[in-house]
């Protein structure tokens, strides 16, 4: 019997941290942005599988529950609201950690509110929103907190060294990349 292994890379930013960001001079750039959000998935909609009408009034429900928003406080007690809900709900993702994602009512909801916040206060959206269930994870991870999961490529970039660049010059070439996989062994 073997073990699956895998690495991941990402930026972890605390869900408590993100809520911190959220400034009254924040909130009609969020209820603009979550009314187009709204706007464009509802025109690009596939009205197959997951897009039920329990999902669809799930979204028109925060939508109206955002723009009617008198206050940031307001907006914050819906986002802490559904990431409360959805954390509630058994949503595994292998052993280790819970995300929330596009499976139910409550994630799709989850990931337009926050893509429509994070849109106003930060630079770039983020990936998942995930709590890690386990200690057994190497890593600067915090156990049943909540964390926005920003992809790593979207934070960082990988530069060739001395001896990269040195090693490309000996190839003939003007830079290299790296190479990637994943090995599963079981």
């Amino acid at each position: 019997m073997g073990m699956d292994l895998y690495s991941t890379d990402c930026f972890l930013l605390k869900f408590s941290k993100f809520v911190k960001l959220l400034l009254p001079q924040h909130l009609r750039g969020i209820q603009r942005d979550a009314i187009r959000l709204h706007r464009q998935r509802m025109e690009n909609i596939n009205w197959t599988g997951d897009e039920t009408p329990e999902i669809r009034k799930k979204m028109y429900n925060i939508i109206q529950g955002i723009v009617s928003a008198k206050t940031i406080d307001e907006v914050i007690e819906i986002l802490v609201a559904i990431v409360n809900s959805s954390m509630s709900e058994d949503k595994t993702f292998g052993d280790d950690t819970m995300v929330f994602d596009e499976d139910t009512a409550d994630g799709i909801a989850q990931m337009m509110l926050i893509q429509c916040i994070s849109r106003v206060v930060l630079p770039l959206d983020p990936k998942y929103v995930r709590v890690f269930l386990s200690e057994e994870i190497n890593g600067p991870v915090l156990v049943g907190i909540p964390v926005l999961e920003f992809d790593y490529s979207d934070c960082f970039e990988t530069r060739m060294t001395a001896g990269g660049q040195a090693l490309a010059h000996a190839l003939g070439k003007k830079s290299i990349s790296p190479d990637q996989w994943t090995d599963v062994s079981y």
